[in-house]
């Protein structure tokens, strides 16, 4: 019978498999080699996860999109219905010649609409900056706010804004005001954001692609999710940025979203005092974000922070017809109470602990302790130890030395015992430590004889005048005072030519010379050694600074965060509500700063605690753009938040920390470049995802505010403010960007000190140092403390070697003669309480009165609005 052409295999079951423990592969090199690193892991012991089949599957899937989609309804509804939210529009002109005024006019044409506020015969101080604008075609209403070229204003507007306009010119390059604009709105968070360019008519056709996309292309660059750019000569073009506006959902901005927030309409003021200086402050807008609470906290931008005495519904500002763009409010009537605060449950004012001065730790030793301590360094220093002290003076090892030798001459020999693999003497009988005198001579430099005790301290006193014989070198040397000296000023010279060829804080961070005036041990008293600096206890609560008694601390910064959340939504009253919030012992100075023409005002709602001031620790990154020096305590201006404050941060590595840690992080004198770094302030409190701003305090003078307070006699604590600077409308030099870490008291800023010296003496791994330490007493203190090189090597100080600070170290390894020798010392470091408010400087009212008028009877190019 013919064979079957085709493909043919051999079943499965006669495919031969072999034991893997008779295998030649099998050996422990071969089976390390084949897992390559992997180990076997134990499972962690959890629920089984059930297994899902595909009808499951793609009910879960279905029951997910439901639920997007209720959120965004919910989020968007407050922007439809008859009495519906409007959304906050902010133009803001990037070019000199650019005019959000224009801006304004334009979208009101594109859908045949005008306003009186495009009048040439309304006065400018008769409108407000803010444009109501209804669009009947589309069902939606805004606000339109058309910002002037004043920085601050800006920032405070498009941190409220739903959608945020930038007004370009195709004529005129965008300044550096508009680039310090874009760099901070987008550092600070904003909603969404579109571009429009005039004058694009002016240019020849031929340039006008080319002259968009540049101009598309330096928008992409800052935010990249523009998607056009809209012109505004063409009305079609800007019809479509109208229904952008519209239709587009705005993008959410997550820190701000956590709290209630409104822009303010309406404000009047009602004195209660009776000298008229404080008062009632009704402030009125459409409420956004979070619930509302009346127990909470509300906070005015650059004005500071107050209490809720009631929350009144207020009438619809606009009437139920759309397109009706007068602004005219609704009829009166009367005023629906919808919250009042709870006195059991309100937040007071309350920012700062009263420190009890009673309970102050009290960890200064005693007379008696230090007369004990001066006389027991005396005795160790003339040589009479008693019984328990050895471990201050160090272990007594005995070795051989050379007839003759004196105790003095044998601190110079290295000990041969020490290094590895060394000869011994094999001269067994003689007993080890004794010389043919029979005196033992102790590594710590004192002498030990059969004899009275009073020996002890004639030998050691006459070995401080003895001179040096290195063992095992041909020459002496004379070590006195004036080669001491000499020495010491080569020492220093070396120092500084090698410090001044490099940097000196990113070749030699922190070195310190120790000074020859004062010891050591009183000059860096409050210094310790760590064996380990991420591992080594260090107790958080220990010798904290009196301003540590005002703040507040919480117990865990996250666990309080998704508490204060959980209260926050149950607040009663809702978002998208027209509501009048009553504040009580408001200043008559507030209300007097309003100027609906020429400032808009927002509010935001405070969760719990947040009044209250605690140690607040941002993780910022260095701008790229800025260039100048950054040192730790130099007056900034830190905005994070809705908060604008002038601190003096110090700043540490942006280190993790986690279980294990001793949370300890190293102190930077410098806020170096192309490195993240911790700012630690005292401040308020802010929970959520908060964006950090810092600036750069001394660009313009401004206004100086005297917010100076007297030093408490009763407390001793210096409650004294640094007077701040009233911000004017140009911008300051953004430094850093970054976000709030956590607010915890507890986190140790170390700063370091690194004492060097150099290496006289080398054999195998011992060496002699000098210049690290310039008396006895000072190499016996920091005996416990490790040292190392910089070459990698470790070891201990073993003994000093007579008076001028010669000490005898210890390494694990081979030492070179050319490598110099650390001891890293740390401190902990407190930032300083001089955190001041923020303010803005008075708005400059000398605009001329018909601005618009002029504006409006020439051509179409737009006066710039710097004049306001």
């Amino acid at each position: 019978m013919a064979r079957e052409t085709g493909d043919f295999h051999h079943r499965s079951t006669l495919t031969q498999k072999n034991k893997p423990f008779k295998s030649r592969h099998a050996t422990k090199g071969a089976l390390k080699a084949r897992a390559k690193g992997k180990v076997q892991r134990m499972g962690v012991k959890r629920k089984a996860l059930k297994t899902q089949t595909k009808a499951e599957r793609r009910n879960s899937a279905k029951v997910a999109q439901q639920l997007k989609r209720e959120a965004l309804a919910n989020a968007n509804r407050i922007f439809t219905g008859r009495h519906r939210t409007p959304k906050i529009v902010a133009i803001v002109p990037l070019c000199p010649d650019a005019s959000a005024l224009q801006v304004a006019r334009q979208l009101f044409a594109a859908v045949d609409q005008t306003h009186p506020a495009f009048d040439p015969d309304t006065k400018h101080d008769q409108l407000g900056m803010t444009v109501p604008f209804h669009v009947d075609r589309f069902k939606q209403s805004f606000q339109l706010v058309q910002l002037p070229r004043h920085f601050w204003q800006i920032m405070d507007v498009t941190k409220v804004a739903d959608y945020v306009v930038f007004a370009l010119s195709a004529t005129v390059e965008v300044d550096a005001f508009g680039e310090a604009c874009l760099s901070a709105i987008q550092a600070q968070g904003c909603g969404t954001t579109f571009a429009t360019v005039d004058h694009l008519d002016t240019i020849t056709a031929k340039a006008r692609n080319d002259t968009k996309k540049s101009l598309m292309s330096f928008m992409h660059f800052f935010f990249p999710e523009t998607e056009k750019l809209h012109a505004l000569d063409a009305p079609q073009d800007t019809l479509g940025l109208v229904r952008s506006l519209a239709s587009q959902h705005p993008r959410t901005v997550h820190w701000r979203e956590w709290r209630p927030y409104l822009m303010v309409d309406q404000l009047e003021y009602q004195p209660e005092s009776a000298d008229g200086q404080t008062g009632a402050l009704r402030v009125t807008g459409f409420l956004r974000g979070n619930a509302l609470s009346a127990d909470r906290l509300v906070h005015l931008p650059n004005h500071g922070d107050f209490q809720v005495r009631q929350v009144v519904a207020a009438p619809y500002p606009f009437s139920g017809r759309s397109g009706n763009n007068t602004g005219e409010a609704a009829m009166d009537t009367d005023p629906e109470v919808l919250d009042t605060p709870n006195p059991e449950t309100r937040d007071d004012l309350v920012a700062e602990n009263e420190p009890d001065l009673l309970q102050n730790e009290q960890t200064w030793p005693t007379e008696e302790e230090l007369a004990e301590a001066d006389s027991r360094i005396e005795r160790l220093r003339k040589g009479v130890v008693f019984e328990g002290e050895m471990d201050l003076s160090g272990s007594q090892v005995t070795r051989r030395v050379p007839k003759g030798t004196s105790s003095y001459q044998a601190e110079w020999i290295v000990d041969s015992e020490d290094e590895d693999g060394s000869d011994l003497s094999s001269d067994e009988d003689m007993s080890d430590g004794m010389n043919d005198e029979g005196v033992e001579i102790p590594t710590g430099g004192l002498v030990k004889h059969a004899a009275e005790a009073e020996e002890y301290e004639d030998v050691a006193l006459e070995t401080d005048q003895m001179s040096v014989a290195n063992y095992g070198s041909d020459d002496d040397e004379e070590v006195d005072a004036d080669e001491a000296a000499r020495a010491l000023e080569d020492h220093k010279r070396r120092q500084k030519e090698r410090r001044e060829a490099n940097d000196e804080e990113l070749a030699y961070p922190d070195e310190v010379d120790t000074p020859t005036d004062v010891s050591a041990r009183v000059r860096f008293q409050k210094y310790r050694g760590l064996e380990n600096f991420r591992n080594s206890p260090w107790d958080p609560y220990e010798n904290l600074p009196l301003d540590y008694g005002r703040i507040f601390q919480l117990r865990s910064y996250r666990r309080a965060q998704r508490r204060v959340r959980e209260v926050a939504d149950d607040a009663p009253v809702g978002a998208g509500r027209y509501v009048t919030l009553v504040l009580t012992e408001v200043p008559a100075t507030v209300a007097a700063a309003w100027h609906p023409s020429t400032s808009v005002w927002t509010m935001f709602g405070l969760l719990q605690h947040e009044h209250k001031m605690s140690v607040l620790n941002f993780n910022l990154t260095r701008s790229t753009e800025y260039t100048e020096p950054i040192r730790s305590k130099d007056r900034v201006l830190l905005q994070y938040g809705y908060r604008r404050l002038w601190v003096n941060p110090i700043y540490s590595h942006s280190t993790g920390g986690g279980k294990g840690t001793n949370n300890v992080h190293k102190f930077s004198r410098f806020f170096q470049p192309g490195n993240a770094a911790v700012a630690t302030i005292f401040a308020p409190i802010q929970f959520g995802p908060v964006h950090a701003l810092m600036f750069h305090s001394n660009a313009t003078p401004g206004v100086q505010l005297d917010t100076g307070l007297p030093t408490d006699v009763a407390t001793g604590l210096d409650t004294s403010r640094t007077a701040t600077v009233a911000l004017t409308r140009e911008p300051l030099p953004l430094m850093a960007t970054g976000q709030l870490l956590e607010a915890s008291p507890t986190r140790i800023v170390a700063k370091r000190v690194v004492l060097t010296g150099d290496i006289y003496r080398v054999h195998r791994r011992s060496a002699v140092i000098r210049h690290m330490f310039f008396n006895r007493e000072d190499v016996m203190w920091f005996k416990p403390v490790e040292i190392y090189t910089k070459q990698g090597r470790r070891g201990h100080l073993r003994a000093p070697i007579g008076s001028h600070g010669y000490t005898k170290c210890i390494f694990n390894g081979q030492v070179k003669q050319i490598d110099h020798v650390c001891m890293n010392l740390y401190k902990r470091v407190f930032p300083k309480w001089t955190t001041a408010p923020c303010t803005l400087a008075p708005p400059d009212l000398s605009y001329p009165q018909d601005w618009q008028a002029e504006t409006l009877a020439g051509d179409d190019t737009m006066m710039v609005e710097e004049d306001l």
